[in-house]
């Protein structure tokens, strides 16, 4: 995956990398862990954050959207993502994202990444269609 090559030119092949050794690792283990749907979500809200796109939900009512969830919540977990409230917020089959946001790790992970080459449509893709709003029209 040519986002794991970014990340290690930009942190073990780096000469000008300040994060420690353990730190590397911390990131590794993490990233081992996680699904291209949570890359795609931590470059969303980072890019929502940007005012890049708009995020109205994530699509939750079928099975993939239960993996959503799951991977929101996984995200949360390991902090690269934050919530305002201990429990997240529905409006019909939506997970309401104006209280999520990208942590300023998650931030650091998608530079390192280069997770701003991901193609808008695979962004959309993961938080499900209609759900991304870029140049004022929806991304289905």
């Amino acid at each position: 995956m040519e986002y794991i090559k970014h990340f290690a030119q930009n942190t073990i092949l780096s000469e000008d990398c300040d994060i420690h050794p353990e730190g590397i690792l911390s990131f590794l283990m993490d990233i081992e862990q996680m699904t291209w749907r949570q890359f795609c979500f931590i470059e969303g809200f980072s890019r929502n954050r940007r005012k890049e796109i708009e995020i109205k939900g994530i699509r939750t009512s079928d099975v993939n959207g239960k993996l959503r969830l799951r991977d929101v919540e996984k995200l949360v977990s390991l902090k690269y993502l934050s919530a305002k409230r201990e429990t997240f917020y529905f409006s019909s089959d939506l997970l309401v994202t104006s209280d999520i946001g990208i942590r300023s790790i998650g931030g650091e992970l998608a530079n390192l990444m280069d997770l701003k080459s991901i193609p808008n449509d695979e962004i959309a893709r993961a938080f499900g269609p209609g759900m991304i709003k870029l140049a004022e029209k929806w991304i289905e």
